[in-house]
């Protein structure tokens, strides 16, 4: 038996994604550590797998992830998940809520 890296389920079938960028993804993780060879590594099940394709294809398909309301004028840049996105007081204000 063996731990999923993202859901902690325990089981026999688990795979190993690996990515490679030039970004720091453990930004988004501190379960994202990157090896010496520069490939990102997890040891995930399939209902994760399933979940991370799940994602790349809404992103692929130009699907944003991370929105900004456009009714306030969002004028405060913060950096999420690798991209700078525009929020507006009452955003940043949640944000720096759920953040600390």
């Amino acid at each position: 038996m063996e731990q999923c890296q993202v859901c902690s389920k325990d089981g026999q079938d688990r795979r190993t994604l690996s990515v490679t960028c030039l970004y720091e993804l453990s930004e988004v993780s501190d379960k994202l550590v990157r090896g010496e060879d520069g490939y990102y590594r997890l040891r995930i099940c399939k209902s994760c797998r399933a979940d991370f394709m799940g994602m790349l294809g809404s992103w692929i398909q130009g699907e944003k992830l991370i929105h900004s309301d456009d009714d306030e004028e969002a004028c405060i840049p913060v950096r999420k998940l690798g991209a700078t996105v525009m929020m507006t007081h009452s955003q940043y204000e949640a944000y720096i809520k759920e953040v600390t």
